[in-house]
């Protein structure tokens, strides 16, 4: 620890690292020790201590609610995707094979590859509507081609658009 301080970075901001703790009642929780120099004391250092079992509990079930949603999402039989300013940020394994990029990456792509040259205006118009909306639940339906990776139409279908918290 101490030859960490050193270095000059350190000495400016101090550490900061997770660990499981000790009690002194022998049992251990999860925790975080912060070490800084004293800013009073020359040589002096501080140190702070955090219980973070609380945190790491929250933090744990947001995980198992991910892979809980992320399961559901792959085992639909109808693609789902989230765009992030006309980028495709998810694909489920539906779309993919919708698509014909099973086993290739949909993520990075331009949403409009994927639909028919005469739909992307509506599509675009739809999204703007939704993002200027800016409210939880508002939504746009709308009817288009989609086509596949080699800009070939493979099915009408409805695209759902509605604002979600995506992280990515």
């Amino acid at each position: 620890l101490l030859p960490r301080l050193s270095r000059r970075n350190f000495r400016e901001r101090g550490l900061e690292l997770r660990a499981r703790l000790l009690r002194r009642d022998g049992t251990t929780f999860s925790g975080s020790v912060e070490v800084r120099l004293s800013p009073t004391v020359p040589g002096g250092m501080v140190y702070v201590f955090r219980d973070l079992t609380e945190q790491t509990r929250l933090e744990l079930e947001l995980r198992d609610s991910e892979t809980r949603y992320r399961t559901l999402v792959e085992g639909l039989a109808q693609g789902v995707f989230i765009a992030r300013d006309g980028t495709l940020v998810y694909a489920n394994r539906a779309l993919h094979l919708l698509s014909g990029l099973e086993g290739e990456t949909l993520e990075g792509k331009p949403l409009r590859d994927f639909v028919a040259t005469r739909d992307v205006l509506l599509v675009q118009e739809a999204l703007a509507g939704v993002q200027a909306a800016a409210a939880p639940g508002t939504g746009s339906s709308l009817r288009g081609t989609w086509l596949d990776a080699s800009r070939q139409p493979v099915a009408q279908v409805r695209i759902e658009i509605s604002q979600v918290q995506h992280g990515g």
